[in-house]
Formats: structure tokens, sequence, C-alpha cells
């Protein structure tokens, strides 16, 4: 037998460790949901046994383990195949992320505790997820409101998830409930990215055949971020680099709302903080400025935008979806949109790797189930230099939607590095962090500081220094020599029927 990880929770299931801390059921009479373990893959002989034995195995969890639906009481008929070296219930242990909680002072080597959510009133935001098979019913949102001693009119569930603010001494209350498989808590989301076309050197990307240049024309994609310049669709409000490109804007962090008059006040797609209308630049921007270049293009200048404007009326990321499968589906159905980029991420509250979760889930689910999609992320921009402080940006820094392993990271020179909590090689591709050339917002109280009087050092002139003047329509810093190469394409059957890709990176110097 093996040790069983989950939620950051391990457990050595052998029966010493499992009697030491009260974790032998003989029987499956308090949950409907078991772990085992077993000592080979899962073929086809070995699932039509446990099938004989009214096991339905609903996902793997841990090395060899898999979560199952278990609806008889008797274990010891499953405790007696011979490729099953473990099974018991579900526990308790499992289901709260271990960060929530503390193992207790008076745990001894004679007597030790397992971990447990702190008995505090300190608030915490988790996500509740409940196994597949269950049926949400108004009774057991009622359950579920108890346990959390919160007003069932506040929840709401999405797909198979809840999203609540409960005092960390219920959380045990909530993890009881055999209906909950986990408690994840939700950590805010951070802006993250900045790169662009001329550092690229993207025209590189051609046709091995007929030399045609990749520029994304036929494609559609989505930028999930703050918003877009001025927020309208209108020709005369649409900046130049995006004239007759933008498909479609949704307000998800200022929706439309209605007054008490009825009165309908509509959402607002717009950039007032400027780095939406930076991202669409890099991914599809085609413009040009006298006096930064000339003609300025982000990696797919013929490409079409849709634009999900997450940037709320408080200045933060909003209305994200609880489960990001709403997210990606909205752009995919409506608008065909092929290819989702996502600048942004969870932000630990400390220096801390987040684990694999249910947005990574969510993540490489879609991606499974829709195989001509593609998700990007952004590794971070949090990357630190802390164990041991020797000037390079540590190791194992990834991870929650990051951490997926059907979406592409896209991390850049000073950004969080891999490999993932669980070990797997992330990012995908690399580029260098500090080099930016990009459309900027047009919006009303657009923030540019970030923006102004830049250094800028020409790629053929390297000790040359020439500062922008701050009233350009592009934003640049340091240029660095750079190729691109296409990562990966889907349905590609000809040039003239499109196709989907995505950019990599790396420096050449």
């Amino acid at each position: 037998m093996a040790i069983i990880t989950i939620n950051g929770n391990s457990i050595d299931t052998e029966p010493p460790t499992l009697q030491g801390f009260g974790l032998v059921q003989e029987t499956a009479e308090d949950s409907d949901y078991i772990l085992i373990q077993t000592n080979s893959p899962l073929t086809k002989d070995i699932k039509q046994q446990l099938v004989e034995k009214e096991v339905v195995v609903q996902e793997k969890v841990s090395d060899d383990t898999y979560l199952c639906k278990y609806t008889p009481s008797d274990l010891s008929a499953v405790r007696e195949l011979p490729f099953v070296t473990y099974a018991n219930i579900y526990q308790q242990h499992f289901v709260i992320d271990a960060r929530l909680k503390h193992t207790p002072a008076s745990s001894s080597h004679a007597h030790p505790l397992l971990a447990a959510p702190a008995p505090t009133e300190r608030l915490v935001t988790v996500d509740v997820e409940f196994h597949p098979d269950v049926t949400v019913s108004p009774e057991f949102i009622s359950s579920l409101a108890t346990a959390a001693r919160v007003d069932e009119v506040f929840l709401t569930v999405e797909n198979h998830k809840t999203r609540l603010t409960a005092q960390q001494r219920y959380l045990g209350d909530l993890a009881a409930l055999d209906a909950v498989k986990s408690i994840r808590q939700v950590h805010p989301v951070k802006l993250h990215n900045n790169v662009a076309r001329t550092i690229l050197r993207a025209n590189k990307a051609v046709h091995p055949v007929n030399g045609t240049q990749y520029a994304g024309e036929g494609q559609i994609v989505c930028v999930s971020d703050t918003g877009f310049d001025k927020g309208s669709m209108e020709p005369p409000n649409v900046p130049e680099a995006f004239k007759g490109r933008v498909k479609a804007l949704y307000p998800l962090g200022r929706k439309p709302t209605k007054k008490a008059n009825g009165t309908v006040v509509a959402g607002k797609a717009s950039d007032p903080d400027g780095h939406g209308t930076h991202v669409c630049g890099l991914v599809l921007g085609d413009g040009a400025s006298a006096s930064m270049g000339g003609r300025i293009q982000g990696t797919a200048p013929k490409a079409t935008l849709v634009m999900q404007s997450l940037l709320d009326s408080r200045g933060g990321l909003g209305d994200i979806p609880t489960d990001l499968t709403s997210l990606f589906q909205q752009p995919y159905t409506d608008h065909a949109a092929r290819i989702h980029t996502n600048s942004w991420g969870s932000a630990p509250d400390s220096f801390e790797q987040l684990a694999y979760d249910e947005n990574a889930r969510e993540i490489d689910n879609f991606v499974a189930t829709r195989r001509d999609m593609v998700i990007l992320f952004a590794a971070g921009n949090d990357g630190m230099d802390m164990k041991p402080s020797d000037g390079k940006v540590d190791f194992s820094q990834v991870g929650s939607q990051a951490a997926a392993k059907n979406c592409i990271l896209k991390p850049l020179g000073t950004d969080n590095r891999g490999p993932t909590m669980e070990g797997r090689i992330k990012p995908d591709i690399v580029a260098p962090g500090t080099c930016i050339l990009s459309t900027r917002s047009s919006a009303p109280d657009a923030r540019q500081k970030r923006h102004l009087n830049l250094i800028v050092i020409s790629p053929d002139a390297k000790k040359k220094d020439t500062p922008t003047t701050g009233n350009e329509p592009y934003d640049r810093l340091n240029n660095v020599e750079q190729i691109t190469v296409l990562v990966r394409a889907h349905n590609v059957s000809s040039l003239e029927g499109g196709q989907t890709f995505a950019l990599a990176w790396k420096v050449t110097h």
C-alpha cells in the first residue's frame, strides 16, 4: 500500500497508521463514497469486476487510488478483490484543503491527532465542490447553508460547486456532509503579463511550403481581461489598430443593472485600467506610429477579437465565474472563438505554491472535450528570489489555473517558475518579460502611469536610449531579438480554411 494524497492531505494506508488516527471503518454505512487503491492499472477485466461489486469509479485522485461511488455497506466484498490493496470510505480528512487546517498542539507521537480547521471566527472564502452524482435540491442547499451558518438565499450552485464565505471553525461541518467532495480556499485573482510583436519577429512564422505568413486571418480570439478601450464597437470609437475586427464585447465585471424605476443601465466593457487594451494589442493589434517605428502589430494582426471585460466597479477583477467552463463556453458557442487567452490568475496570500485545483480541472475538461480549443494562461508576475536568495527566481511557484495540463502556460523572464506542486513540467513556452510594445486605452481616466516616460532601447543600436513623449498611442519597452515557432495546431486542412495556433518565443542572444 502507498501514501494517498488528496487536497494536500496525506495518509499512509498501512494499518498501524490508520488505526493510530482512528481511520479504520469496518463498513461503508457512513458514506456512499469510497477510496480504493490497486496494485495494477484498471484494465477492462478489473473494471468489470468492480462493476459486479457495485463499485462505480468516478476519478483517479492519487497514485493508483480512485474515488468511487459505492452504496452497499459491506466493504469486505471490495477488500477481498485480488487487485485491491486498500478500500475505505472517503474520509472527511481528505475533503478540506490542507492549507486551511493545522495540527492541534495536543497531538503527540503516542496520541496523534489529524490536522483540522482552526476553531476560529476568521472568515474564509471557499469553493465547495460536490460529488458528480449529487442531485442539487433545495433540501441539499439548505443543508449546506446550515452547516456553513450562512443564509441559503446567497448560495448559488454552478456545475456542482458553490462559493461561500464562512467562519473557519465551520468548515468541518461542511466537510461532514457526505455529498461534499472538496473544500478549497479561493485566492484573489490579479493581472499578469506584458509583451508584443516587435520583439517577437512574428513575421518569421510562415507556412513551410509556400511561405504564406501566419497572421491569424479567419481566427477569432477571446481575450479575458480588464476591458477594451472605450468599450464600444461603434466604428468611430474603435481604435485604428482594431478597425473592423471587433466581434463582441462582454461586460462581465460591470454588468447591466436595473434602477428602481425599471430603467436599465447598460453594462461597461471599457478599460480605465489599460491592461486589457494592452493585451488585445499584443494579441492582434495592427497599427502604426511614426515616432515609434512605423507599423506595429500584435502576433495575429488579422484575427478577430472577442473581449470579456472582467474589471468591476471597484477596480478589481470581478464576476469571474466560479466554474471557468462558463467563461470559455460563452465565446466558444456564441462567436466560434477557438483561442482563449487570460493574462490573470490566482494570487496566493504569501510565498506559497498553489496546487492543481478545480479551476485547473475545468480548463483541462474543457479542452479535453473540445479538441479544437486552445486556452492560454499567464504564469504570473510574482516570481520571487527567496529560497535561497541567490539572484535567481525560485522554482515551484506556478499553480491553480497555471497548473492545468491542457492549457498553454506562457511565462516571461521574471515570471513564476515551474514545476507544478504535483511535479509536472511547466511552463510550456518561455519568453523574456522586460519588453513591451502595445496599444493603450483611450477610455476616460485610463491609467497610463505604467506606460509613460519609458526608455526605448533600439534593436539596431543597443546603447541608444530614446525617451518616449508619453503622448503616443503605443507603449514600448526594451527590444530583444527573438524567434517565433508554431506550438500547436488543430483542424489544419488548408491555409484558406484558417488555423488555430499559439505563438511561442525564445531569446536568441
